[in-house]
């Protein structure tokens, strides 16, 4: 135990004392040990009484790591270090702003151009022409195959709105949704067009798209792997 001043009354008082008996402030917020020799001393104290350890003005005490003047100002009341806006990542700002443009865009791709093809199918006759024996353009892989898409699609569409809710929730699901989507789309698109060649032999794949696609895709999860901004928006 030692005898300090209190930093209100200037009176003689205990460093154990909850309070000063003399004036009632509270000494234990105004107490600290020296990073030295471990007396207590008080907060203010420029220089250890016991050992002369000088504590260039020690006023913060964090985390039991003693906060020089000169770093005042990155401490907040609460002896918390203040964040800057450099360094709160979280939230949807930067390249994030581009993620959730695709996130968007994806499912009204579906509802307003994917889907509506297929209905106009099998309202133009196109449908018919293709699947009933005796035309000339019929086989009969295209119905089976038709199907198939439709109800990809129609998934898509329930997994590209699910991603939708994710995004903006900041879901920490979202990273892998969404990287599960786009590497489907990418096999899905391929596998698709392998199978219309084999009914139409004469067409031919078109490289550069799908060139083109996965340079993009690529680089949408490379960002989402390695920003911290994902990894600190995404938590929820």
């Amino acid at each position: 135990m030692a005898l300090i001043n209190c930093p209100d009354c200037k009176k003689e008082v205990s460093s154990k004392a909850s309070s000063c008996l003399h004036c009632g402030f509270p000494i234990q917020e105004a107490i600290n040990k020296c990073p030295e020799c471990e007396v207590e001393i008080l907060l203010d104290a420029e220089t250890c009484l016991q050992c002369g350890f000088p504590l260039m003005t020690v006023s913060i005490k964090t985390d039991n790591r003693y906060i020089t003047e000169e770093l005042k100002e990155f401490i907040n009341e609460d002896n918390n270090p203040i964040t800057t806006k450099e360094d709160n990542l979280e939230g949807i700002e930067g390249w994030l702003y581009f993620i959730g443009f695709i996130v968007v865009v994806f499912p009204l791709v579906l509802i307003f151009k994917a889907l509506p093809t297929y209905f106009s199918m099998f309202t133009d006759g196109t449908w018919d022409a293709i699947t009933t024996p005796g035309f000339k353009s019929y086989n009969p892989l295209w119905g089976p195959l038709i199907y198939i898409e439709i109800l990809i699609n129609i998934g898509l569409l329930f997994a590209c709105i699910l991603v939708v809710y994710q995004f903006f929730l900041k879901k920490k699901t979202f990273p892998k949704w969404f990287i599960g989507i786009l590497l489907f789309r990418l096999v899905f698109n391929f596998v698709d067009e392998l199978a219309v060649i084999t009914i139409i032999p004469e067409k031919t794949i078109d490289a550069s798209q799908h060139i083109y696609f996965l340079i993009g895709m690529s680089l949408i999860i490379w960002y989402i792997l390695v920003s911290e901004r994902v990894k600190a928006t995404f938590v929820n």
